[in-house]
Protein backbone atom coordinates (compact mmCIF):
# COMPACT_ATOMS: atom_id res chain seq x y z
CA UNK A 1 0.00 0.00 0.00
CA UNK A 2 1.25 3.46 -0.91
CA UNK A 3 0.38 5.41 2.23
CA UNK A 4 1.34 8.85 0.95
CA UNK A 5 -1.31 9.27 -1.77
CA UNK A 6 -4.78 7.97 -2.60
CA UNK A 7 -4.91 4.96 -4.90
CA UNK A 8 -6.13 6.95 -7.89
CA UNK A 9 -3.17 9.34 -7.55
CA UNK A 10 -0.41 6.74 -7.60
CA UNK A 11 0.31 7.14 -11.29
CA UNK A 12 1.06 10.81 -10.56
CA UNK A 13 3.31 9.73 -7.66
CA UNK A 14 5.23 7.36 -9.93
CA UNK A 15 5.76 10.03 -12.58
CA UNK A 16 7.00 12.50 -9.95
CA UNK A 17 9.34 9.86 -8.54
CA UNK A 18 10.85 9.22 -11.97
CA UNK A 19 11.29 12.95 -12.62
CA UNK A 20 12.99 13.42 -9.26
CA UNK A 21 15.30 10.50 -9.91
CA UNK A 22 16.31 11.99 -13.28
CA UNK A 23 17.13 15.30 -11.60
CA UNK A 24 19.21 13.58 -8.95
CA UNK A 25 21.42 11.86 -11.52
CA UNK A 26 23.36 15.13 -11.91
CA UNK A 27 22.50 17.02 -8.77
CA UNK A 28 24.39 19.33 -6.49
CA UNK A 29 24.10 21.57 -3.46
CA UNK A 30 25.87 24.80 -4.37
CA UNK A 31 26.18 28.02 -2.38
CA UNK A 32 28.18 31.21 -2.03
CA UNK A 33 28.63 33.35 1.07
CA UNK A 34 30.02 36.82 1.72
CA UNK A 35 31.24 38.32 5.00
CA UNK A 36 33.42 41.40 5.04
CA UNK A 37 36.20 40.87 2.54
CA UNK A 38 35.78 37.09 2.52
CA UNK A 39 33.97 35.41 -0.37
CA UNK A 40 33.58 31.62 -0.41
CA UNK A 41 31.72 29.30 -2.76
CA UNK A 42 31.13 25.58 -2.31
CA UNK A 43 29.41 22.60 -3.87
CA UNK A 44 28.65 18.91 -3.36
CA UNK A 45 28.67 17.12 -6.71
CA UNK A 46 26.37 14.09 -6.82
CA UNK A 47 26.31 11.51 -9.59
CA UNK A 48 25.70 7.87 -10.45
CA UNK A 49 29.15 7.91 -12.11
CA UNK A 50 32.04 7.33 -9.67
CA UNK A 51 34.61 8.87 -12.03
CA UNK A 52 35.52 12.48 -11.27
CA UNK A 53 38.23 14.68 -12.75
CA UNK A 54 39.89 18.05 -12.55
CA UNK A 55 40.61 19.57 -15.94
CA UNK A 56 43.25 22.32 -16.02
CA UNK A 57 42.95 24.70 -18.99
CA UNK A 58 45.54 27.52 -18.91
CA UNK A 59 44.82 30.89 -20.54
CA UNK A 60 45.67 30.81 -24.25
CA UNK A 61 45.37 34.46 -25.21
CA UNK A 62 41.72 34.06 -26.22
CA UNK A 63 40.28 33.37 -22.80
CA UNK A 64 40.92 33.07 -19.08
CA UNK A 65 42.55 30.06 -17.45
CA UNK A 66 40.10 27.68 -15.77
CA UNK A 67 40.10 24.71 -13.40
CA UNK A 68 37.07 22.61 -14.32
CA UNK A 69 35.33 20.12 -12.02
CA UNK A 70 34.02 17.13 -13.98
CA UNK A 71 31.94 14.24 -12.62
CA UNK A 72 32.61 12.14 -15.70
CA UNK A 73 35.02 12.03 -18.61
CA UNK A 74 33.21 14.64 -20.66
CA UNK A 75 31.51 17.93 -19.87
CA UNK A 76 32.33 19.88 -16.66
CA UNK A 77 29.78 20.60 -13.93
CA UNK A 78 31.63 23.54 -12.41
CA UNK A 79 34.82 25.55 -12.39
CA UNK A 80 36.75 28.63 -11.32
CA UNK A 81 38.85 30.93 -13.49
CA UNK A 82 41.90 33.09 -12.95
CA UNK A 83 39.74 36.22 -12.48
CA UNK A 84 38.01 34.83 -9.41
CA UNK A 85 34.75 33.89 -11.16
CA UNK A 86 33.16 30.53 -10.40
CA UNK A 87 30.22 28.75 -12.02
CA UNK A 88 28.38 25.52 -11.24
CA UNK A 89 25.56 23.81 -13.13
CA UNK A 90 22.89 21.48 -11.78
CA UNK A 91 20.00 19.58 -13.33
CA UNK A 92 16.39 20.72 -12.89
CA UNK A 93 13.02 19.70 -14.29
CA UNK A 94 12.55 20.62 -17.94
CA UNK A 95 11.73 24.26 -18.56
CA UNK A 96 10.72 25.78 -21.88
CA UNK A 97 13.02 28.52 -23.12
CA UNK A 98 11.32 30.67 -25.72
CA UNK A 99 13.63 31.81 -28.53
CA UNK A 100 14.22 35.55 -28.57
CA UNK A 101 14.72 36.76 -32.13
CA UNK A 102 16.69 39.75 -30.83
CA UNK A 103 19.27 37.47 -29.23
CA UNK A 104 22.04 35.45 -30.89
CA UNK A 105 22.69 31.74 -30.60
CA UNK A 106 25.56 30.82 -28.28
CA UNK A 107 27.58 27.94 -29.69
CA UNK A 108 29.48 25.48 -27.53
CA UNK A 109 29.22 24.56 -23.86
CA UNK A 110 27.61 27.34 -21.81
CA UNK A 111 29.68 26.72 -18.67
CA UNK A 112 32.91 26.85 -20.69
CA UNK A 113 31.79 30.00 -22.48
CA UNK A 114 31.12 31.69 -19.14
CA UNK A 115 34.36 30.74 -17.43
CA UNK A 116 36.67 31.31 -20.38
CA UNK A 117 35.18 34.63 -21.52
CA UNK A 118 33.74 36.32 -18.40
CA UNK A 119 35.69 38.04 -15.61
CA UNK A 120 32.80 38.68 -13.23
CA UNK A 121 29.06 38.31 -12.72
CA UNK A 122 28.33 41.49 -14.68
CA UNK A 123 30.01 39.89 -17.71
CA UNK A 124 27.85 36.77 -17.26
CA UNK A 125 24.67 38.86 -17.10
CA UNK A 126 25.75 40.68 -20.27
CA UNK A 127 26.29 37.31 -21.96
CA UNK A 128 22.81 36.17 -20.88
CA UNK A 129 21.33 39.39 -22.28
CA UNK A 130 23.01 38.79 -25.62
CA UNK A 131 22.35 35.09 -26.20
CA UNK A 132 19.54 32.55 -26.01
CA UNK A 133 20.67 30.14 -23.31
CA UNK A 134 19.23 26.89 -24.67
CA UNK A 135 21.58 24.84 -22.45
CA UNK A 136 19.34 25.80 -19.52
CA UNK A 137 16.15 24.06 -20.71
CA UNK A 138 16.64 21.50 -17.89
CA UNK A 139 19.45 23.02 -15.84
CA UNK A 140 20.52 26.16 -14.03
CA UNK A 141 23.88 27.78 -13.34
CA UNK A 142 25.08 29.64 -10.27
CA UNK A 143 27.82 32.20 -10.83
CA UNK A 144 29.77 34.26 -8.30
CA UNK A 145 32.88 36.40 -8.29
CA UNK A 146 35.50 37.64 -5.84
CA UNK A 147 33.58 40.89 -5.22
CA UNK A 148 30.75 38.87 -3.68
CA UNK A 149 28.31 39.36 -6.57
CA UNK A 150 26.31 36.19 -7.25
CA UNK A 151 23.36 35.07 -9.34
CA UNK A 152 21.54 31.98 -10.59
CA UNK A 153 20.68 31.75 -14.28
CA UNK A 154 17.33 29.95 -14.58
CA UNK A 155 16.81 30.01 -18.32
CA UNK A 156 15.26 33.41 -19.04
CA UNK A 157 15.13 34.31 -15.34
CA UNK A 158 17.98 35.52 -13.13
CA UNK A 159 18.01 35.31 -9.32
CA UNK A 160 20.47 37.70 -7.64
CA UNK A 161 22.02 37.37 -4.19
CA UNK A 162 20.05 39.45 -1.66
CA UNK A 163 21.23 38.02 1.65
CA UNK A 164 24.84 37.37 2.61
CA UNK A 165 24.51 34.04 0.81
CA UNK A 166 22.89 32.46 -2.24
CA UNK A 167 21.92 28.77 -2.30
CA UNK A 168 21.05 26.45 -5.19
CA UNK A 169 19.85 22.84 -5.36
CA UNK A 170 17.66 21.10 -7.95
CA UNK A 171 14.65 23.40 -8.16
CA UNK A 172 13.92 26.80 -9.64
CA UNK A 173 13.62 29.72 -7.20
CA UNK A 174 11.36 31.49 -9.70
CA UNK A 175 8.95 28.57 -10.17
CA UNK A 176 6.57 28.24 -7.18
CA UNK A 177 4.94 25.15 -8.75
CA UNK A 178 8.03 23.12 -7.88
CA UNK A 179 8.26 24.11 -4.22
CA UNK A 180 6.69 20.81 -3.11
CA UNK A 181 9.77 18.88 -4.15
CA UNK A 182 11.72 17.25 -1.29
CA UNK A 183 14.35 19.89 -0.58
CA UNK A 184 15.86 18.56 2.62
CA UNK A 185 19.39 19.41 1.44
CA UNK A 186 18.30 22.97 0.76
CA UNK A 187 16.64 23.38 4.15
CA UNK A 188 19.67 22.04 6.02
CA UNK A 189 22.11 24.30 4.15
CA UNK A 190 19.83 27.33 4.50
CA UNK A 191 19.59 26.91 8.26
CA UNK A 192 23.37 26.58 8.59
CA UNK A 193 24.01 29.61 6.38
CA UNK A 194 21.57 31.77 8.32
CA UNK A 195 23.87 31.66 11.37
CA UNK A 196 26.10 34.16 9.52
CA UNK A 197 29.17 31.93 9.86
CA UNK A 198 30.76 32.47 6.47
CA UNK A 199 34.08 30.63 6.70
CA UNK A 200 35.85 27.51 5.47
CA UNK A 201 35.01 25.44 8.56
CA UNK A 202 31.28 26.13 8.44
CA UNK A 203 31.14 25.58 4.68
CA UNK A 204 32.85 22.22 5.21
CA UNK A 205 30.24 21.35 7.85
CA UNK A 206 27.44 22.30 5.46
CA UNK A 207 28.89 20.07 2.74
CA UNK A 208 29.14 17.17 5.19
CA UNK A 209 25.57 17.72 6.38
CA UNK A 210 24.11 17.84 2.86
CA UNK A 211 26.11 15.06 1.19
CA UNK A 212 24.08 12.33 -0.49
CA UNK A 213 24.69 8.72 0.52
CA UNK A 214 22.27 6.51 -1.40
CA UNK A 215 20.85 7.22 -4.84
CA UNK A 216 23.24 9.47 -6.75
CA UNK A 217 25.77 9.93 -3.91
CA UNK A 218 28.19 12.80 -3.47
CA UNK A 219 31.29 11.93 -5.51
CA UNK A 220 33.42 14.95 -4.64
CA UNK A 221 33.07 18.37 -3.00
CA UNK A 222 34.90 21.66 -3.12
CA UNK A 223 35.16 25.02 -1.39
CA UNK A 224 36.56 28.06 -3.21
CA UNK A 225 38.20 31.07 -1.60
CA UNK A 226 37.51 33.46 -4.47
CA UNK A 227 39.61 36.28 -3.00
CA UNK A 228 42.71 34.13 -2.56
CA UNK A 229 42.16 31.95 -5.67
CA UNK A 230 42.32 28.75 -3.63
CA UNK A 231 40.48 25.46 -4.08
CA UNK A 232 39.74 23.16 -1.12
CA UNK A 233 38.97 19.73 -2.57
CA UNK A 234 37.35 16.68 -0.89
CA UNK A 235 36.99 13.22 -2.37
CA UNK A 236 33.80 11.21 -1.87
CA UNK A 237 32.73 11.78 1.79
CA UNK A 238 36.24 12.34 3.16
CA UNK A 239 35.87 15.86 4.57
CA UNK A 240 38.64 15.16 7.06
CA UNK A 241 41.07 14.73 4.15
CA UNK A 242 41.51 18.10 2.45
CA UNK A 243 43.62 19.07 -0.56
CA UNK A 244 44.35 22.76 -1.21
CA UNK A 245 45.23 24.05 -4.67
CA UNK A 246 46.17 27.53 -5.78
CA UNK A 247 44.46 28.29 -9.09
CA UNK A 248 47.41 30.06 -10.73
CA UNK A 249 49.98 27.51 -9.53
CA UNK A 250 47.87 24.57 -10.68
CA UNK A 251 47.31 26.09 -14.13
CA UNK A 252 51.01 26.88 -14.54
CA UNK A 253 51.65 23.14 -14.98
CA UNK A 254 49.86 23.18 -18.33
CA UNK A 255 46.83 21.59 -19.96
CA UNK A 256 45.95 18.31 -18.25
CA UNK A 257 43.20 16.20 -16.77
CA UNK A 258 43.61 14.43 -13.44
CA UNK A 259 41.40 11.78 -11.83
CA UNK A 260 40.43 13.07 -8.38
CA UNK A 261 41.00 9.60 -6.86
CA UNK A 262 44.64 9.83 -7.90
CA UNK A 263 45.09 13.07 -5.96
CA UNK A 264 44.10 11.39 -2.70
CA UNK A 265 45.39 8.42 -0.75
CA UNK A 266 42.14 6.67 0.08
CA UNK A 267 42.02 5.36 3.62
CA UNK A 268 40.43 1.99 4.35
CA UNK A 269 36.95 3.25 5.39
CA UNK A 270 36.68 5.37 2.24
CA UNK A 271 37.73 2.45 0.05
CA UNK A 272 35.11 0.35 1.78
CA UNK A 273 32.51 3.01 1.06
CA UNK A 274 33.56 3.02 -2.57
CA UNK A 275 33.06 -0.75 -2.77
CA UNK A 276 29.55 -0.31 -1.38
CA UNK A 277 28.88 2.58 -3.76
CA UNK A 278 30.03 0.69 -6.84
CA UNK A 279 27.94 -2.36 -5.91
CA UNK A 280 24.90 -0.16 -5.38
CA UNK A 281 25.53 1.67 -8.64
CA UNK A 282 25.17 -1.61 -10.54
CA UNK A 283 21.89 -2.42 -8.80
CA UNK A 284 20.59 1.11 -9.38
CA UNK A 285 21.30 0.68 -13.09
CA UNK A 286 19.18 -2.49 -13.05
CA UNK A 287 16.37 -0.68 -11.23
CA UNK A 288 16.37 2.23 -13.70
CA UNK A 289 16.44 -0.16 -16.65
CA UNK A 290 13.31 -1.99 -15.43
CA UNK A 291 15.30 -5.11 -14.58
CA UNK A 292 13.47 -5.38 -11.27
CA UNK A 293 13.69 -9.17 -10.96
CA UNK A 294 17.49 -9.13 -11.32
CA UNK A 295 17.82 -6.15 -8.98
CA UNK A 296 15.71 -7.89 -6.34
CA UNK A 297 17.93 -10.97 -6.50
CA UNK A 298 21.08 -8.85 -6.05
CA UNK A 299 19.64 -6.87 -3.16
CA UNK A 300 18.50 -10.03 -1.37
CA UNK A 301 21.95 -11.59 -1.79
CA UNK A 302 23.53 -8.46 -0.32
CA UNK A 303 20.98 -8.35 2.52
CA UNK A 304 21.85 -11.93 3.50
CA UNK A 305 25.58 -11.12 3.57
CA UNK A 306 25.23 -8.12 5.89
CA UNK A 307 23.20 -8.26 9.11
CA UNK A 308 23.37 -4.44 9.36
CA UNK A 309 22.25 -3.88 5.76
CA UNK A 310 20.56 -0.48 5.35
CA UNK A 311 21.39 0.48 1.77
CA UNK A 312 17.82 0.09 0.49
CA UNK A 313 14.99 1.01 2.82
CA UNK A 314 11.38 -0.13 2.87
CA UNK A 315 9.90 3.12 1.57
CA UNK A 316 12.46 3.47 -1.21
CA UNK A 317 11.80 -0.05 -2.49
CA UNK A 318 8.04 0.39 -2.21
CA UNK A 319 8.21 3.55 -4.31
CA UNK A 320 10.24 1.68 -6.93
CA UNK A 321 7.66 -1.11 -6.99
CA UNK A 322 4.85 1.37 -7.64
CA UNK A 323 6.90 3.00 -10.37
CA UNK A 324 7.06 -0.38 -12.10
CA UNK A 325 3.40 -1.13 -11.49
CA UNK A 326 2.22 2.17 -12.94
CA UNK A 327 4.33 1.39 -16.01
CA UNK A 328 2.57 -2.05 -16.13
CA UNK A 329 5.90 -3.81 -15.51
CA UNK A 330 4.09 -6.20 -13.17
CA UNK A 331 6.79 -8.88 -12.98
CA UNK A 332 9.37 -6.34 -11.79
CA UNK A 333 6.84 -4.75 -9.42
CA UNK A 334 5.98 -8.08 -7.78
CA UNK A 335 9.67 -8.97 -7.49
CA UNK A 336 10.42 -5.72 -5.62
CA UNK A 337 7.33 -5.98 -3.40
CA UNK A 338 8.16 -9.61 -2.59
CA UNK A 339 11.73 -8.58 -1.74
CA UNK A 340 10.33 -6.00 0.66
CA UNK A 341 8.30 -8.67 2.48
CA UNK A 342 11.45 -10.73 3.00
CA UNK A 343 13.49 -7.77 4.21
CA UNK A 344 10.72 -6.20 6.32
CA UNK A 345 8.38 -9.08 7.21
CA UNK A 346 6.83 -7.26 10.18
CA UNK A 347 5.52 -4.38 8.08
CA UNK A 348 1.87 -4.71 7.15
CA UNK A 349 2.33 -2.14 4.41
CA UNK A 350 4.77 -4.25 2.36
CA UNK A 351 2.39 -7.25 2.37
CA UNK A 352 -0.42 -4.92 1.31
CA UNK A 353 1.71 -3.66 -1.61
CA UNK A 354 2.54 -7.23 -2.66
CA UNK A 355 -1.17 -8.06 -2.55
CA UNK A 356 -1.83 -5.10 -4.84
CA UNK A 357 0.95 -6.21 -7.17
CA UNK A 358 -0.58 -9.67 -7.50
CA UNK A 359 -4.07 -8.20 -7.89
CA UNK A 360 -2.94 -6.03 -10.81
CA UNK A 361 -1.14 -9.04 -12.29
CA UNK A 362 -4.39 -11.03 -12.27
CA UNK A 363 -3.21 -13.40 -9.51
CA UNK A 364 -6.31 -13.18 -7.33
CA UNK A 365 -5.53 -16.04 -4.96
CA UNK A 366 -2.03 -14.75 -4.22
CA UNK A 367 -3.44 -11.24 -3.80
CA UNK A 368 -5.89 -12.53 -1.16
CA UNK A 369 -3.15 -14.41 0.70
CA UNK A 370 -0.96 -11.31 0.94
CA UNK A 371 -3.79 -8.94 1.88
CA UNK A 372 -4.72 -11.39 4.64
CA UNK A 373 -1.12 -11.39 5.83
CA UNK A 374 -1.12 -7.58 5.88
CA UNK A 375 -4.33 -7.54 7.90
CA UNK A 376 -2.90 -10.11 10.33
CA UNK A 377 0.07 -7.81 11.04
CA UNK A 378 -1.94 -4.60 10.96
CA UNK A 379 -5.60 -5.18 11.91
CA UNK A 380 -6.28 -1.49 11.34
CA UNK A 381 -5.43 -1.68 7.62
CA UNK A 382 -8.76 -0.61 6.11
CA UNK A 383 -7.33 -0.79 2.59
CA UNK A 384 -6.69 -4.52 3.01
CA UNK A 385 -10.26 -5.03 4.28
CA UNK A 386 -11.66 -3.20 1.24
CA UNK A 387 -9.47 -5.09 -1.23
CA UNK A 388 -10.27 -8.49 0.31
CA UNK A 389 -13.99 -7.79 0.09
CA UNK A 390 -13.65 -6.77 -3.55
CA UNK A 391 -11.50 -9.78 -4.48
CA UNK A 392 -13.77 -12.26 -2.73
CA UNK A 393 -16.80 -10.85 -4.50
CA UNK A 394 -15.27 -11.31 -7.94
CA UNK A 395 -17.30 -13.75 -10.06
CA UNK A 396 -14.39 -16.09 -10.76
CA UNK A 397 -13.38 -16.35 -7.12
CA UNK A 398 -15.10 -19.11 -5.16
Amino acid sequence: MDQSLPKNSRHVYAIIAMLLFTCLLFSSTTFIGVKGKNVYAASNENSVDANAYLKFVPADGNGYGVIYFCNNDEEPVGGVNTEGLFANITRCPRKQIKPNSEKETLWGNLLENILESCADVDDVIALADKYNLYDLHEAQIMVGDKSGAAAILEGEDIVHRKENYLLMTNFYHTNPDLEDLPLERYKIAEKMLENNKIDIDNFRRILAATKRELTSPTIFSYILDLRKSQVYLYNFHGFENEMVLNVDDALSKGLRKVNIDELFELNTPTKSEYIVFNRKRGIDNDLRSFRGVLAAEKIWEWFQEDSDFNIYREGELNMQGYTYMNAQAFQSAVAIFELNTRMFPNSGNVWDSLGEGYMNSGETELAIINYEKSLEIDPGNTNAVTMLKRLREEPNND
